[in-house]
């Protein structure tokens, strides 16, 4: 599902919103699946969910992982001690996150046959539970911060190296 309104790359932190609500409806996705599919059979409309799940965590938030941190956390982390130690916890989060998801994306990818395991529905909760408050701190204080902070030339540079990382260019 493509949304023609979405920013583009001459809004980078447009875009990185954008990302970010795409990650809240897949948690919210993620959380119908399980809830709908744990410890019950596992049909063709649950298997379509779970793969769009698995590629979007796979490969959208793969790529606004690495924005991140290859194009606005070095902009902003010399700022202030406040913004760096905020910097460093989301970039331990997004460490944390991988490794929620690299844990729970294999039975996504292979779906049993007879539903979730009760272990899998608790570590894909936890998995959407840090995902939900790890955006809220990037919505309310580092998108914030880098908005005021990133200068029109800046904000190029970063609309630009999203767009090389996606095999594309500014227009």
């Amino acid at each position: 599902m493509t949304d023609t309104n979405a920013p583009g790359f001459d809004d980078p932190l447009g875009m990185l919103r954008a990302a970010q609500q795409q990650i809240l409806e897949h948690c919210t996705l993620l959380d119908e699946l399980v809830a709908r599919c744990t410890g019950q059979e596992i049909d063709n409309a649950a298997r379509q969910s779970a793969q769009q799940i698995s590629r979007c965590f796979s490969t959208s938030i793969a790529l606004h992982h690495r924005d991140m941190e290859s194009d606005l956390y070095p902009r902003l982390n010399r700022q202030s001690l406040k913004l760096a130690e905020l910097v460093q916890g989301l970039k331990q989060d997004h460490k944390e996150l991988a490794t929620r998801w690299e844990s729970i994306s294999p039975t996504l990818r292979q779906l049993p046959t007879h539903g979730f395991s009760h272990e899998f529905a608790q570590a894909a909760k936890a998995f959407c539970e840090h995902y939900r408050a790890h955006i809220n701190r990037e919505r309310t204080e580092f998108l914030p911060f880098a908005s005021s902070s990133l200068s029109q030339l800046q904000l190029r540079e970063v609309g630009e190296s999203m767009a090389e990382r996606r095999g594309t260019r500014l227009a």
